[in-house]
C-alpha cells in the first residue's frame, strides 16, 4: 500500500466541512489513477470501457492479489481514498459499479466509509457500507456520520473504501464516476443531529440498540471480529431493540443493519 505518511498529511490539510463540499470527484478519464488514491493488494488496473466513457478502474478480490495476503478470507484488497474525519460531518459517496463473477459465486462489491489499516485491512473499522452483485453498471450510494470514531489505532486512516467482500474469489469490482461529499450534520434547530444508530451496553450482558429519525432497518445481525455470523434479529418496526449477548465472549463484535436506508456496520466492544 502507498505510504501512510502521505495519507496522514492529506488528512491534516483537508480541514472540516461547514457546508456541502466535494472532497473527491473522479471519472478516470485521464487513463491514470491519481496520486491521492491508496490500495492494498495488487496495483489497481485501468480498464476500458468505463461507464459511458473510455476508462474505469478495477480491483481484484483478495485471493488474486500479489503478493498474497496472509489471510485472504478475512483481509481485503481495497481501493481507498483518505478523507478528513470529523464526528460532526456527514460523508456521502456515490459511484457507478459493476462486478464480474466468473464462478457465479454471488460475489459482492462494496462501497464503504470508515477506517482501514494498511497492515491488516479488514472490515473491523468499516462503519457502514452498501454492496451489489450486478454484472452491469449500477449506481451505488453510501453515507455515515458520527458513529465512525477511530477504532483501529495509529495505523488506521479514514476514507472511502471500494473492495470485494472478504472471502470473495476470482472476481473484480469495476468503478467509475466516484463522488464523495461532506456536509455538517445538523438538525432543523441547527444543533448536531443524533447518530443514526446508538449502542449502549446494559447490565447483565444485554446491549440496547436505538435508531434515529429516518433510520429503521429490516434486520440486524451480530458477527465476531472475523465477520462470522453469531445472531440474527428481525426489527419488526421497533425503534429500540435489546440484544441478549451475555452468552457471547467478551471482545469486538460487529453489529450490521440492512434496510431501505442501506447497510451499516458498527464495531462494538463487549465487556
Amino acid at each position: 500500500m502507498r505510504s501512510y505518511a502521505a495519507a496522514f498529511l492529506f488528512s491534516l490539510l483537508a480541514g472540516s466541512a461547514s457546508a456541502q463540499v466535494t472532497l473527491v470527484a473522479e471519472d478516470f478519464e485521464s487513463g491514470t489513477l491519481g496520486l491521492d488514491w491508496l490500495w492494498t493488494g495488487s496495483t489497481p488496473v485501468m480498464s476500458s470501457p468505463g461507464y459511458g466513457s473510455n476508462w474505469c478502474v478495477s480491483k481484484e478480490s483478495a485471493d488474486l492479489s500479489s503478493p498474497p495476503f496472509a489471510d485472504p478470507n478475512n483481509q481485503l484488497s481495497v481501493l481507498f481514498h483518505p478523507l478528513t474525519y470529523d464526528p460532526n460531518v456527514f460523508y456521502s459517496a456515490t459511484a457507478m459499479m459493476r462486478v464480474d463473477d466468473p464462478m457465479s459465486s454471488g460475489a459482492t462489491g462494496w462501497i464503504y466509509i470508515g477506517w482501514i489499516d494498511g497492515l491488516n485491512p479488514t472490515v473491523d473499522g468499516l462503519c457502514t457500507g452498501m454492496g451489489l452483485t450486478a454484472p452491469t453498471w449500477m449506481g451505488n450510494y453510501n453515507g455515515t456520520s458520527s458513529e465512525c470514531g477511530n477504532m483501529l489505532g495509529p495505523n488506521a486512516v479514514f476514507g472511502v473504501v471500494f473492495c470485494m467482500h472478504a472471502g470473495s474469489q476470482n472476481c473484480h469490482i469495476y468503478l467509475d464516476n466516484i463522488s464523495v461529499t461532506s456536509e455538517l450534520a445538523t438538525s432543523i434547530a441547527g444543533v448536531p443531529a443524533a447518530a443514526p444508530i446508538a449502542i449502549m451496553q446494559m447490565p447483565g450482558g444485554a446491549v440496547q440498540v436505538s435508531f434515529g429519525p429516518g433510520e429503521l432497518p429490516d434486520v440486524m445481525t451480530v458477527h465476531d471480529a472475523q465477520g462470522r455470523l453469531l445472531r440474527t434479529y428481525p426489527i419488526n418496526g421497533s425503534r429500540s431493540l435489546q440484544l441478549q449477548l451475555a452468552a457471547l465472549p467478551d471482545g469486538i463484535l460487529l453489529i450490521r443493519t440492512t434496510g431501505a436506508a442501506g447497510a451499516r456496520t458498527l464495531r462494538f466492544l463487549k465487556s
